[in-house]
């Protein structure tokens, strides 16, 4: 009995293990996570971005470490982050275990909804003892939540759109893409279903014969599209549609309040 109360005294002594320190150098492998970062609070962190990175206007020079594709382990070992976030599809096993090995901390994204998005931002508000800034982006997602039901209040029925993503071959969003199911908080309905795919491919015909009232293209011209029944069409700015940010929800407003 007195060598386990010896004992006990002892635990009661031994510090409790530090939290890890909040990280200054943020490294973010994929454009959204470099978006997460700034609705986080922690904008000014930021040491180096993904290809195609284009917000905050702040990131504009820094160095480019990586792409969808993978990253520079020799610039990023230069760099010495104290956190690296990544997409979580884009890196593989031997990505993870060289991360691993050199110690990198490592944080992998890889939101696929609204509630996602923001339980993401909260968590990396923790991590950069920013909760308050990461709160209030998370209060502004839900106050253009509110907005976007608002608008599908007052419709007296669905908008039906496809979201053409390429032209030759036809490619659209489905329905079980994140946009659609962003866009249906306001009452726009996506016709295109494919079991357990984001897009499809479309025929000449099937645009022939859809009931749809509008097609979304991308802003920059990039595609022309098809549009055999001459319905309005509408540009977005996809590359603010389609990124997994609070951003989607900003564009999805903007789009929302033009159909």
């Amino acid at each position: 009995m007195k060598q386990l109360f010896a004992l006990l005294l002892l635990l009661a002594y031994v510090p409790i293990q530090a939290q890890e320190p909040s990280p200054l150098r943020i490294v973010a492998l994929s454009p959204h996570a470099a978006e997460l970062v700034y609705f986080a609070g922690g904008e000014n962190r930021l040491i180096g971005v993904s290809a195609f990175s284009d917000f905050p206007a702040s990131i504009n020079t820094l160095p480019i470490v990586g792409d969808a594709n993978g990253f520079d382990r020799e610039l990023l070992l230069t760099l010495k982050p104290d956190l690296v976030i990544a997409w979580k599809q884009s890196l593989d096993s031997h990505d993870i275990a060289w991360l691993q090995k050199e110690s990198f901390r490592l944080f992998l994204s890889d939101p696929m909804s609204l509630d996602a998005i923001a339980d993401e931002i909260d968590k990396l508000g923790e991590i950069l003892n920013t909760k308050k800034s990461a709160q209030q982006s998370i209060d502004r997602m839900n106050q253009t939540r509110l907005e976007l039901q608002m608008i599908a209040s007052a419709r007296q029925r669905p908008v039906r759109v496809i979201h053409q993503l390429w032209n030759s071959p036809l490619m659209a969003l489905t329905d079980s893409s994140m946009v659609s199911s962003v866009l249906a908080l306001c009452g726009i309905e996506t016709p295109v279903h494919v079991e357990n795919r984001l897009s499809a491919t479309l025929s000449k015909e099937q645009m022939y014969t859809a009931e749809i009232d509008a097609i979304t293209v991308d802003e920059k011209g990039q595609i022309e599209p098809v549009n055999p029944n001459g319905l309005p069409v509408v540009r977005v700015d996809t590359l603010k549609l389609h990124r997994a940010s609070p951003r989607m929800l900003e564009s999805a407003l903007e789009l929302c309040r033009k159909l």
